[in-house]
C-alpha cells in the first residue's frame, strides 16, 4: 500500500488545486472512520476518487475550464452527477 499511496500522491500533486492531496487523505480517513475494516481496494478508491485532476491529459483541459476553485467544484459536481445520477 505504501508504494501505491506514493504513486497516487505523485499524480494528485500535479493537480492545479493544491488542496487535492489533503482532500484525498481526508476522504480515506473518513472511510476508515465509517468502515474501519475497509479493504485495500476501497482505500485506494477513496484516495483516487478525484485523481483525474492530476493526470497530464486533463491538465490542459482543466486550466481552461477550472479557472478558479468555485467554478471547478461546480463543473466537477455536475460531471459526477451526470455520470452517476
Amino acid at each position: 500500500m505504501k508504494k501505491i499511496k506514493k504513486e497516487i500522491k505523485n499524480i494528485i500533486l500535479q493537480s492545479p488545486f493544491k488542496t487535492d492531496w489533503s482532500h484525498a487523505k481526508s476522504t480515506k480517513k473518513w472511510l476508515l472512520k465509517l468502515k474501519p475494516d475497509a479493504d485495500i481496494a476501497l482505500q485506494i478508491a477513496a484516495l483516487t476518487h478525484d485523481i483525474e485532476r492530476g493526470l497530464k491529459s486533463n491538465l490542459d483541459k482543466s486550466s481552461k475550464k477550472f479557472n478558479n476553485y468555485e467554478n471547478h467544484k461546480k463543473i466537477h459536481s455536475e460531471k459526477k452527477c451526470k455520470n452517476n445520477c
